[in-house]
């Protein structure tokens, strides 16, 4: 099991890298990619900073308190290509 890099949401950085995003909800980078596409869920909160995507926690945080309901209970899998 890969160790997680924050204990508590405060460990986090306020504006997230995908990485770090991925390891606060609990999956994986490419996992994330695929669950939490624009898509998938237009309202996941992401802002761009300069050109690069960040997720602010809070609003993370916030957001899965709400929507947890609306993910997919079964795992997804990244596809080889």
């Amino acid at each position: 099991m890969a160790r997680k890099l924050g204990t508590n949401d405060k460990d986090y950085p306020g504006l997230m890298e995908r990485q770090y995003a991925a390891d606060f909800i609990g999956i994986g980078k490419d996992n994330f990619d695929l669950m939490f596409s624009e898509a998938n869920f237009p309202d996941f909160p992401r802002v761009y900073v300069k050109s690069d995507l960040r997720f602010p926690r809070d609003a993370v945080a916030e957001w899965l308190a709400v929507n947890w309901e609306r993910l997919p209970r079964e795992k997804w899998k990244v596809k080889n290509e």
